[in-house]
């Protein structure tokens, strides 16, 4: 069958559709990605990725298994229906020091990173199902790594962040870029989130969200500070200039943990509605918050491997 043909499209997209972060797209959404997929094939102890090469095209694994490997240590396996180097690739970054190798005869999808972006556009379901997917594997990075961890640089704003009603909106602009997920989104786009926030204020002892909430929303610190109490790791407190939430409101899973006014607390509220239809009405922002998001992803799971290797020694 001639690739590019209207069945073998249709095959493509049929394949796609069996990875989670495509399971719930239309074959319009998918027909794009699949039409500049290509099927290769890789034997036992192929190399898919070599160490320090940019990493230009993701890999959706059809069948078979491809090891992760850095200084002959093997990080994680990639099985049927996971997509090996996909934060790299939204990310546009360098690799680290990483070897990817076919472990026995294995199918794959690849998509180049052109391609990646190319399809996403004018199709947002698309961007929505990668922006889900990044989040996704944010949350399961961080919890890897522990949630306490992950927040543990969290300091005070240097700014003044006493809400002054006579100029509310401004305000709000400058708290949200005060987020390092916010920090190069557009100005535009900024007052867009910010004219659809609010003021929230909490006192203390005051439960923002239990663990199992709906991710309705993202909160944005402007003063005082959240105690964070997930259920099997330790807890953490958050204060002015962190983002909480954004991850699991991206990804459409429930909160993971307890949060709860450590004193009074000031935060801007953002409705997960409200940030898809600004990511929506300028598809250019919505890959700037997918690159920086993979990028976490990156930083999470170097994080991660290097704890891993200390634990080793």
């Amino acid at each position: 069958m001639t690739n590019g043909t209207t069945e073998t499209i249709i095959a493509k997209v049929l394949q796609l559709k069996r990875f989670t972060a495509f399971s719930d797209l239309s074959a319009s959404a998918l027909k794009g990605l699949a039409s500049q997929a290509s099927e290769l094939t890789f034997e036992a102890n192929d190399t898919v990725l070599a160490s320090g090469t940019p990493v230009d095209a993701a890999y959706f694994i059809l069948s078979g298994a491809i090891d992760e490997w850095r200084d002959e240590r093997c990080l994680r396996r990639h099985a049927a229906g996971d997509i090996l180097a996909g934060a790299a690739v939204l990310a546009a970054q360098p690799p680290s020091c990483i070897t990817a190798r076919a472990t026995c005869p294995t199918r794959v999808l690849r998509v180049s990173r052109e391609s990646l972006f190319s399809a996403q556009d004018d199709c947002f379901p698309l961007q929505r199902a990668l922006l889900k997917a990044i989040g996704y594997a944010e949350l399961v990075a961080r919890a890897r790594l522990g949630w306490e961890k992950v927040y543990d640089n969290s300091s005070p704003s240097t700014f003044d962040t006493t809400p002054n009603p006579a100029c509310e909106l401004g305000q709000r602009v400058v708290f949200l870029r005060e987020a390092r997920e916010f920090r190069h989104l557009r100005l535009r786009t900024l007052g867009s989130l910010a004219a659809d926030s609010e003021i929230v204020d909490l006192k203390k002892g005051e439960v923002l969200w239990h663990e199992g909430d709906a991710p309705d929303y993202a909160v944005q610190v402007v003063s005082g500070a959240l105690d964070c109490r997930p259920n099997n790791s330790p807890d953490f407190r958050v204060r002015s200039g962190a983002l909480l939430g954004l991850n699991e409101a991206l990804a459409e899973r429930p909160r993971w943990c307890e949060v709860v006014a450590a004193r009074s607390v000031t935060m801007v509220r953002l409705q997960v509605e409200d940030i898809f239809d600004a990511l929506e009405d300028d598809p250019d922002v919505a890959i700037d918050l997918m690159n920086i998001l993979a990028g976490d992803v990156l930083e999470l799971q170097e994080r991660i491997a290097c704890s891993a290797a200390e634990t080793d020694l």
